[in-house]
This record gives structure tokens, sequence and C-alpha cells, in this order.
């Protein structure tokens, strides 16, 4: 997967919904999630999203940093449940 961390988050619509804040590991190591700190006026606000609803790519025309896209909206992501890690 690569390093993603401070990976920007693109949402449904094809804009910034954040950025990667932290991957989560299960008890043997394997990544399971990401924490996603959102884009937004006031506190922050970080989230957690399994593996298994984004995609991670090589950003275009850089090879070291990715881009982690979300089939959810920015709204979407803004609803779910504060991570309290």
């Amino acid at each position: 997967m690569g390093q993603i961390e401070d990976a920007d988050v693109i949402d449904s619509a094809n804009r910034k919904a954040g950025e990667v804040e932290h991957v989560l590991l299960d008890a043997g190591g394997k990544p399971t999630a990401i924490v996603i700190e959102i884009d937004r006026m006031g506190p922050d606000k970080k989230v957690v999203v399994a593996l298994a609803d984004v995609t991670v790519a090589p950003e275009p025309g850089d090879s070291d940093d990715h881009l982690v896209r979300t089939k959810l909206t920015k709204a979407q992501l803004s609803a779910l449940p504060d991570w309290k890690g």
C-alpha cells in the first residue's frame, strides 16, 4: 500500500474531503482502516473508514505521493462517529 499518511482524501464528488491521519492495524499488523481528518471550520473531526471502502493510487505526476478515494461524500464522512483513538 505504501505510505499513505497525510495523503489527500477525495470524496465521491471528486473534491478533497480531508487527509489520512493514521492507518489502523489489526493484531497481526495488517492495515484494516484509515483515520481521516476532515477539512472543515472549527475543531478537527477524525473518522474511521475501512480500507475496503477506499481505493489508493499514486498521485498523478508524483510517484511518491498517493491519493485516497472514497465513494462517500464529504457530508457522509462528516456524519460518521468521531474517532477517539
